[in-house]
């Protein structure tokens, strides 16, 4: 899942997850660039597999990665 540098941060806020996965964008580096132009993956990304960062979808999703 990694490639490079990793940096770890804590999001507390009401719905965390949701603003998250609003910040980073869509999975797919080509849909962030075109539906999230202002996202980090759609900045930051290369492809559909290197899309600069990562976002559990739900609390349980976030138990079973880390």
């Amino acid at each position: 899942m990694m490639s490079d540098v990793v940096v770890g941060i804590e999001l507390v806020a009401p719905d965390a997850v949701t603003l998250w996965r609003s910040v980073i964008g869509p999975t797919n580096t080509a849909v962030a660039k075109k539906d999230a132009p202002s996202s980090i993956r759609a900045i930051c990304g290369t492809d559909g597999t290197k899309n600069a960062v990562h976002g559990s979808d739900s609390a349980g999703s976030f138990k079973r990665e880390s």
